[in-house]
């Protein structure tokens, strides 16, 4: 990834539409991309940030591909009359969620898209989600938050690698052998937490299938430019059945029409202005986190988003326990254990690199987990 400092986003208020935004506009240009081909192309966008890949040959080659003329012309000016500020770009990975829960909200004639559309799309997206730029805070800190808070977790994807393996270790060695959790399953449940299942799957299933599901998104999105996988193909090659890929994927997967319901459905231009000015609908991106897979009509599926795709085996750990514990009571406990693990996860790690570190350290009026001299 570029910096985020070096980042600007290019505005359509900006580069066309004379410092104002257009509602109407941006829902027209959306009308003008019907089919899956254009969310297959915001999808792989998407995934494409959120894979470590932003270089500027990649921003070169999208606004090669999917600005007008016109739009190219306009944008070279504004970039060279910014000469020596950070370098302005027009597809983010905020815009492209944007745009995908716009695609899958607003019910579209199927009619032949323009890649030049979507170019306008794009743009238009940035009018409506916080952009890099934070030289003006004069309306008070909600900026900063919205700034720094939405955007570091959609600009800084993890690592899968580094995630699986903290992920494996504090669910098999120290979050099943804590006891406390142990009894809590046992008595909310009524079933030893070796028996929790994961999207309907035992961890030895989950964890194999979504590594598998990842890697196949990932060969897909850099090889072949689509976020298109095909089910029996994962499951084969994660050694699993076809039946226990369906099983995750009921969990996991939206239909269009489900989509459809889910962000929408928006039927004219005042619904579609009334989403787009609402900050918290334009950034909440928690249903592509809950479901990150679409179901299309051929029977296979589109990973929405490569990283919500494959948090689930970090956090998605912490809310499957959480959603199968129906108490609020067993939920707050259970949030307490979790912290003392992840805490003990913590004080290990650190103990690994600085052997000399003392742990629970008592001191006058109070105590210290760590403490390194």
């Amino acid at each position: 990834m570029m910096p985020l400092t070096t980042l600007l986003m290019a505005k359509y208020s900006d580069i066309l539409g004379g410092g104002f935004r257009s509602s109407t506009n941006y829902f027209e240009q959306i009308g003008r991309s019907a089919g899956l081909i254009p969310l297959n192309v915001f999808a792989t966008v998407n995934n494409r940030f959120s894979l470590h890949e932003s270089s500027p040959e990649m921003h070169a080659s999208l606004e090669a591909e999917m600005l007008s003329d016109s739009i190219r012309t306009k944008l070279s000016r504004v970039r060279k009359s910014r000469a020596g500020e950070p370098t302005t770009v027009v597809f983010t990975r905020a815009g492209a969620l944007l745009t995908l829960k716009l695609l899958l909200a607003v019910p579209r004639p199927e009619t032949p898209y323009k890649a030049t559309a979507l170019g306008a799309s794009a743009l238009h997206a940035n009018d409506f989600v916080e952009s890099f730029d934070t030289t003006d805070l004069s309306s008070g800190l909600l900026p900063v938050v919205a700034e720094f808070a939405g955007t570091w977790e959609l600009q800084n994807p993890r690592e899968p690698g580094l995630l699986l393996r903290r992920s494996y270790y504090i669910y098999d060695c120290l979050l099943r052998q804590h006891e406390g959790i142990r009894a809590l399953i046992e008595r909310e449940l009524h079933a030893s937490i070796a028996d929790v299942t994961f999207a309907g799957l035992p961890f030895g299933k989950f964890f194999p299938l979504l590594f598998g599901l990842h890697t196949a998104a990932r060969n897909g999105i850099k090889r072949q430019l689509t976020s298109i996988v095909d089910g029996a193909d994962v499951a084969a090659k994660a050694q699993i059945s076809p039946e226990a890929f369906n099983t995750f994927a009921a969990a996991k997967a939206r239909t269009i029409d489900e989509a459809k319901l889910t962000f929408g459905p928006i039927h004219n231009a005042d619904e579609f202005r009334s989403r787009v000015e609402n900050l918290a609908w334009t950034s909440d991106v928690r249903p592509f986190r809950e479901k990150p897979l679409l179901l299309i009509p051929d029977g296979r599926y589109m990973v929405m988003d490569a990283q919500f795709l494959f948090e689930n085996a970090s956090a998605g750990l912490f809310w499957n326990f959480m959603h199968q514990l129906k108490e609020s009571k067993a939920r707050h406990l259970f949030s307490g254990y979790w912290g003392a693990v992840f805490e003990r996860y913590t004080a290990e790690l650190i103990g690994h690199y600085f052997p000399e570190v003392r742990t629970s350290v008592s001191y006058p009026g109070a105590c210290a987990d760590l403490l390194l001299e």
